[in-house]
């Protein structure tokens, strides 16, 4: 079985492709299942995407990005049935109507409340989905797959999407610092940022060539340990699925969508 992490803070291009890690799992002496990473693919569209996607057979994959939107801005866009139904609509109403029904939406909330949070957002201390450039919607390039999708579409099928969040388990490490600089290259200046690359790296269970430790180090935007720590958190999940250890907790909607790797935050609030 292959895991897969996806790194989508933006919309995919030849000047800032998608970056995928691909892992598989590697028993160590003492038995002890780890990952250890094959490759790194990059996408260039979210045609390349959606055709990837769609050829996954006996994977794992974990997405960094947002499966669902707060019940309050469902409401206001007139979603209404399961998860595929409500992605179908969403695909309907297209990205300038529905930022369209954002902006009505935000105008008519009070300060502080403009854009609210999905249960899943306040544990991980994320934004709220309702910041749809970065990432894109990928909601209707899901439902499409025949894949499951947890918990929002459960499906039998021999590949899993999870959605992720890589920053709870950077702060577990480097509590509140930022990793990541402005472009992708490192200068002098940055050097500092890459060696918290590096300690972050350097937690991660999955084997890595020094040839991808480098393009990891090397690369300031981040992109590519954030594909990699997607894909850990990605088989971290399959491992509680497997073991009936991973629930959505009591009195969520589902239809949020819900983060699957939700430690318990207890880092120092610094600049992030």
């Amino acid at each position: 079985m292959k895991f897969y992490g996806v790194d989508f803070t933006s919309s995919p291009s030849k000047r800032k492709p998608l970056v995928i890690s691909v892992c598989r799992e590697h028993a160590d002496k003492s038995g002890e299942k780890k990952l250890f990473l094959n490759e790194f693919v990059l996408l260039e569209t979210l045609t390349d995407f959606e055709q990837w996607i769609g050829e996954l057979t006996d994977s794992v994959v974990g997405i960094d990005a947002p499966f669902g939107y707060p019940p309050e801005f469902r409401d206001a866009l007139g979603l209404i049935g399961d998860w595929t139904a409500q992605a179908h609509q969403i695909e309907a109403l297209g990205l300038e109507r529905i930022l369209s029904f954002a902006d009505d939406f935000r105008r008519l909330r009070p300060a502080g409340q403009k854009e609210p949070l999905r249960s899943a957002d306040r544990v991980t201390e994320s934004v709220s989905s309702m910041k749809m450039f970065n990432p894109p919607i990928l909601i209707p390039i899901l439902a499409r797959s025949q894949a499951s999708i947890w918990p929002v579409r459960l499906a039998t099928s021999s590949t899993t999407i999870f959605e992720i969040y890589c920053t709870p388990f950077v702060r577990t490490v480097i509590a509140w610092k930022s990793y990541k600089n402005p472009s992708r290259n490192v200068t002098n200046s940055h050097q500092s940022k890459a060696e918290l690359r590096a300690k972050v790296l350097g937690k991660l269970p999955i084997l890595v060539s020094d040839v991808d430790k480098a393009k990891v180090l090397d690369d300031g935007l981040g992109d590519f340990l954030d594909a990699l720590i997607g894909a850990y958190e990605a088989f971290d999940g399959f491992k509680k699925l497997n073991a009936n250890l991973l629930l959505v907790p009591d009195g969520v909607d589902e239809l949020e969508g819900w983060t699957v790797y939700t430690p318990v935050i207890q880092a120092e609030r610094g600049t992030f």
